[in-house]
């Protein structure tokens, strides 16, 4: 079963020093049938997905001004419509009242011909309430519906005011005054209810008042002229505590609005202190066991090391010691490598190694895979094939994407006993696809999501190393990351795995990667080197090797003593080596700088360093200097330093 740490999925953006919590949204889809494998109908797909920031939105992501104005309006706008039933059927029966009042008073003919034009305006107030409540329109909608609301009360108060002409009888001032006091009664009545919507009241209220003062004023007579005078103060008044109202309307309802939103807000903050305190919780969990896993990964050949150590002392003939140094170099090899990956995590997490996008050919990386794993597929009885791929250009970096893919095959290979390895590439529209599967045992359901944390091995509660250390579906997922790309993962308990990779396809012009020159394994005769080291066994290794190679090489311990083996003036090296971290807080880029004064030149230089510290790769990456990482095999050390020579002699800035 497939073991390690995997690929990022669609764009993710997680980071963190020890990036088991993922919490990444996990996508299953039952019946996947991916190109060129074989699957069940059982198959599962994963895809990571971007996740949810863990925070609250800003102030300014809240409810905007405008935004805040609109559900206002809407609301008010529905307060209208709440109450149109009740004030139709108020106008209705005072209508019916004042008809049955009139009729033999005023001609029966115009009354009953203003009561069914009122009858039908308010039929059609009662169908427009309904159309309100069947289509309950969204927010942004409502202002229209506040629009139709105002016509049909205009409709309705012209009416009224065609009725106050109508049904007023001239000479009869007692039947005047009971008009007058139930059009007074209708105003309030239409204050109460228009209110809340200012067109709506400015429009009804004028309609109900203003023709009757009119016509009583016109009559003549000090009563009639003080009813009218009445008619007009109320008017006046109606619409002045009318405006006032609606204001205080308004305020309450953006008052009650802007407490929903700081209660959302409020909830908001809870549920993100909570993610956090989940996500405290989880990080500390999987750095422990991150801890635990990298203690007793390390333990393993430092404890075959100390062993053969002291089997190499009490060697009794050549045979043994020549059997001894090859164990000791095989545990040797073993503690570089799980050191190169956890140093990959953390050059990774820190932002040290930065992506090139460049156009390059697909081909010549899939070649390459083809040649490192082709054999040792052929080994375990593993067919291993390559299709297509040749003429596909891409975009992106050829280093990396390499790395991602290495990992991905080095793990097909690795947890497939029969069957094959495939690894496909075709067009995908803007795109190009990448797919590495197998035949192996695949990965169950549950195991699936976990895989993508570092040292999460299924099957392997041994860790036995001879498995895999768990740390290369990581790396390979923080690659992803940083490239920008899609990785998906489909998998079959009993049929195999796929990762399928998506990367933007390129064209030729768009500046190919540089074909990198192959270099010989000279050694360096005659060349100057002085390590500035503070621990002893370090000078002392690092000269002898460098005197095998014939270098003339020196060692100090701090920057002083560099400083007093330089006199003034003094040609000085043609390489200096730095370890980063000194004694007294003193720092290997600061030695650099002191050589270089001392001597008035720019000698080539490049840092070593054990500190794997977040904190101190992203000070490496601000000075500018490369470093080699501790520990270090003596042919990552030759070719450092043919890379800061050859830089020298290109007229490149080491530093």
């Amino acid at each position: 079963m497939r073991k390690g740490t995997g690929a990022a999925g669609s764009r993710p953006r997680v980071r963190g020093r020890f990036a088991a919590p993922l919490n990444p949204a996990i996508r299953e889809v039952t019946g996947s049938q991916p190109t060129g494998m074989p699957m069940s109908e059982s198959a599962i797909q994963v895809t990571i997905a971007r996740p949810t920031p863990a925070g609250v939105p800003a102030r300014g992501e809240h409810l905007s001004e405008q935004a805040l104005r609109l559900r206002v309006q809407a609301e008010q706008i529905r307060m209208l419509f709440t109450q149109s039933p009740v004030t139709s059927v108020g106008a209705l029966a005072a209508a019916l009242l004042l008809a049955w009042m009139m009729a033999g008073r005023v001609e029966l003919k115009w009354v009953l011909a203003w009561l069914l034009t009122l009858n039908v305006v308010q039929v059609a107030r009662f169908w427009l309430h309904a159309a309100w409540r069947r289509r309950d329109p969204p927010e942004h909608d409502v202002p229209r519906w506040g629009r139709h609301y105002t016509v049909a009360i205009a409709t309705a108060g012209v009416c009224w005011a065609a009725g106050a002409l109508v049904l007023f009888v001239p000479g009869d001032l007692a039947w005047q005054a009971v008009l007058a006091m139930v059009y007074f009664g209708l105003a309030a009545g239409a204050f109460s209810a228009t209110c809340a919507w200012l067109p709506a009241l400015y429009v009804i209220v004028p309609l109900l008042l203003a023709p009757l003062a009119l016509r009583l004023a016109l009559e003549g007579g000090q009563t009639r002229i003080i009813m009218a005078v009445l008619a007009g103060v109320l008017l006046a008044t109606l619409l002045a505590f009318g405006r006032n109202q609606n204001h205080a309307i308004a305020a309450s309802i953006r008052h009650r609005f802007e407490n929903l939103d700081l209660i959302g807000e409020l909830r908001l903050r809870e549920a993100a202190a909570e993610q956090a305190r989940e996500q405290a919780e989880q990080a500390n969990r999987a750095k422990s066991r991150f801890l635990a896993a990298a203690s007793h990964d390390l333990r393993q050949p430092l404890q075959a090391l100390g062993l053969f150590t002291a089997a190499l002392a009490g060697a009794s003939s050549e045979a043994q010691r020549d059997r001894t140094i090859g164990y000791i170099g095989r545990a040797t090899q073993a503690l570089e490598e799980l050191f190169g990956q956890l140093l990959d995590i953390s050059r990774l997490d820190a932002g040290f190694i930065q992506a090139e996008a460049v156009a390059f050919d697909l081909g010549t990386v899939l070649e390459k895979l083809r040649t490192g794993f082709a054999p040792a597929a052929l080994e375990k009885g593993l067919r291993f094939s390559i299709i297509g791929g040749s003429g596909e250009w891409v975009r992106s970096d050829a280093v990396l994407v390499e790395r991602i893919l290495s990992n991905l095959v080095a793990n097909a290979v690795r947890y497939t006993r029969e069957g094959q390895v495939v690894v496909g590439c075709y067009a995908a529209g803007p795109e190009v696809c990448v797919e590495v599967s197998d035949t192996g045992v695949g990965i169950a359901a549950e195991d699936q999501k976990h895989v993508f944390e570092e040292f999460y091995q299924v099957g392997n509660p041994e860790r036995d190393r001879t498995k895999g250390l768990g740390l290369g579906l990581a790396i390979v997922r923080r690659l992803v990351e940083i490239l920008d790309l899609r990785l998906t993962m489909t998998s079959a308990p009993g049929h195999g795995t796929r990762f399928r990779l998506m990367l933007p396809a390129g064209e030729p012009s768009q500046g190919a990667a540089p074909a990198v020159e192959a270099v010989g394994d000279e050694d360096f005769p005659g060349l100057k080197v002085l390590v500035v080291d503070d621990e002893a066994d370090v000078r002392e290794g690092m000269v002898a090797l460098l005197q095998q190679w014939g270098c003339e090489a020196g060692a100090v311990g701090s920057i002083d003593e560099a400083l007093r083996v330089l006199p003034p003036g003094a040609a000085g090296p043609d390489l200096l080596i730095a370890d980063y971290r000194l004694r007294g807080g003193d720092r290997g880029t600061e030695a650099i700088d002191a050589v270089r004064l001392r001597c008035h030149r720019h000698i080539p230089a490049f840092l070593i360093s054990g500190d794997t510290a977040i904190e101190r790769l992203q000070e490496v990456k601000r000075s500018g200097y490369a470093m080699l990482h501790k520990p270090f095999s003596a042919q990552r050390l030759r070719d450092q330093m043919r890379a800061m020579l050859a830089g020298a002699e290109g007229g490149v800035r080491a530093g």
